[in-house]
């Protein structure tokens, strides 16, 4: 089953429709997320309700996979 959040859903999260944009409110909101190869953050539904729960605040938000060096 893919639970990857699509752009839609993205733009909805965030209220951001630019990538860039989004990252920022994805990094500032501490909410785990990678950066593809054309430098859109995806986000499977799995890891936004794993940041959203009370077991995550003491973790690190400052982690973020960046995967645009990989061709």
């Amino acid at each position: 089953m893919n639970d990857l959040l699509t752009r839609k859903d993205m733009i909805e999260l965030t209220g951001a429709a630019q990538k860039e944009a989004q990252c920022i409110v994805l990094r500032n909101s501490g909410i785990r997320f990678i950066i593809r190869h054309d430098g859109w953050p995806i986000l499977t539904a799995t890891a936004l309700n794993n940041s959203l729960s009370p077991a995550s605040a003491s973790q690190d938000s400052e982690y973020e996979l960046d995967l645009r060096q990989f061709h």
